[in-house]
């Protein structure tokens, strides 16, 4: 039940995050610079997007509000974003509650590891 504890940190900026595409062009929160953001939350992005190039592609610059920062990927409606260490995912085929898919840097020792079957074959719980 962690993924459900968020609503109890910042409910309006799930509430804001999850309509805005679906009611207007514009994203809530302001763009932020890579730069700063946690250097381990733009690796597990990059890593995303190469491992998993389907679901995490042509993500939005990076974006802030309520302490989160995160990323949408308009083509699978799917948000990534970091709080407190923690990565959460919401959208697209990950529903439209918050999922913590724990700590940032267990999510970028997993994605960085070999541990596939076959190459290109990644296992990411969640």
């Amino acid at each position: 039940m962690v993924g459900r504890d968020i609503f109890n940190l910042a409910p309006a900026f799930f509430l804001l995050v999850f309509s805005a595409p679906l009611y207007s062009q514009q994203l809530p929160g302001i763009e932020v610079a890579d730069s700063a953001v946690d250097q381990n939350a733009v690796t597990v992005v990059d890593l995303a997007n190469q491992k998993f190039p389907e679901l995490f592609s042509g993500g939005t610059p990076w974006r802030q509000l309520d302490g989160f920062r995160f990323k949408y990927f308009s083509v699978t409606g799917i948000y990534l974003g970091v709080n407190g260490g923690n990565l959460f995912v919401l959208g697209g085929r990950f529903g439209n509650q918050p999922i913590n898919l724990g700590k940032v840097t267990d999510t970028v020792a997993t994605l960085s590891s070999d541990t596939g079957t076959s190459p290109g074959v990644f296992y990411l719980t969640i």
